[in-house]
């Protein structure tokens, strides 16, 4: 579970990496499992999120809000997130999860 604190300074650290790139890939549910919740059909991420630029990242208690242009994306527990440098070869699950 992502705490309050956590939350606050993922955040930051968010809002300090990310915020003004654009997103260039997205893959959904790459690992599903029973625990995963999507607005709509995940099939439908990669449209809604290519091409985007990343906003602002808020602090709602334990989740975390990321502003994307029009899509509000949330990030609650169980989530794992990663940065990847651009070029920076990603290994395993996380080499299709995403890229920013």
């Amino acid at each position: 579970m992502i705490e309050a604190p956590e939350a606050l300074y993922i955040s930051k650290q968010l809002n300090q990496t990310i915020k003004g790139k654009t997103i260039t890939f997205v893959c959904a549910g790459y690992t599903p499992h029973k625990f995963t919740w999507f607005y709509g059909d995940p099939a439908n991420y990669p449209a809604m999120l290519i091409g985007k630029t990343v906003g602002e990242a808020h602090a709602y208690g334990g989740v975390i809000e990321i502003d994307i242009e029009d899509v509000r994306l949330l990030i609650s527990d169980g989530t794992n997130i990663r940065y990847y440098a651009p070029r920076r070869k990603a290994s395993g699950k996380a080499s299709v999860a995403g890229r920013i």
